[in-house]
């Protein structure tokens, strides 16, 4: 089976039950007019899973009509969730958090003083000196990311960056030739950082 045809075939169940209970729902309350709709659209974001999961699990949506259950909301949504969950496409790229800040001499050198000649590896020291040792140089910007080791480790990870702009760029601050003032970008889905784009920030 396809991803494609397990879409369909979680979709189509998903409306198999909305149809069951809501005839089911006419059938006893002998209204044969009303017209009913829930879970019109499969196209739920990723995120929004949690907040449907603890809805479910907080309250009892089951309504009774004359002591009799009659519509278990709690199992549509259990169903329509999974259904938009993998009907949807893997979420498109966004920007989580971008900021400002400028590669000097402290930054070149990683905390046991060995030189560093990577952008990214020197951005990762410059947020660690910012969060961690609270080295800050003219020009440098803040943040509200990376503020963890492990966050900060995603820079060298996922950072890209015009290498040719940034050639050795660790020996050129460290030669005084100059400093970098950089904007650097991170782009995530789904909640985890895809990559740190690092470009120039002046201009």
């Amino acid at each position: 089976m396809t991803l494609r045809d397990g879409r369909h075939s979680v979709n189509a169940l998903c409306h198999a039950i909305l149809r069951a209970e809501f005839e089911y729902l006419l059938k006893v309350m002998r209204d044969e007019t009303a017209s009913w709709t829930f879970c019109p659209s499969m196209r739920l974001a990723k995120h929004h899973m949690r907040s449907y999961h603890q809805l479910i699990l907080r309250h009892d949506f089951d309504l009774r009509f004359r002591g009799r259950p009659i519509v278990t909301i709690h199992k549509i949504l259990a169903v329509c969730s999974l259904a938009a969950w993998i009907s949807t496409p893997a979420s498109a790229e966004s920007l989580m958090h971008d900021f400002y800040t400028s590669l000097g001499p402290a930054d070149a050198y990683n905390s046991r003083a060995q030189p560093l000649d990577n952008i990214c590896a020197i951005l990762q020291q410059d947020r660690a000196n910012w969060h961690k040792f609270g080295k800050r140089e003219q020009f440098d910007g803040g943040d509200f990311f990376f503020t963890t080791p492990a966050r900060r480790a995603l820079i060298t990870q996922t950072c890209q960056y015009d290498a040719s702009y940034y050639a050795q760029p660790g020996e050129r601050i460290r030669s005084g030739v100059r400093n970098f003032y950089v904007y650097v970008r991170v782009f995530g889905s789904g909640g985890a950082v895809t990559r740190v784009l690092i470009s120039e920030g002046a201009g």
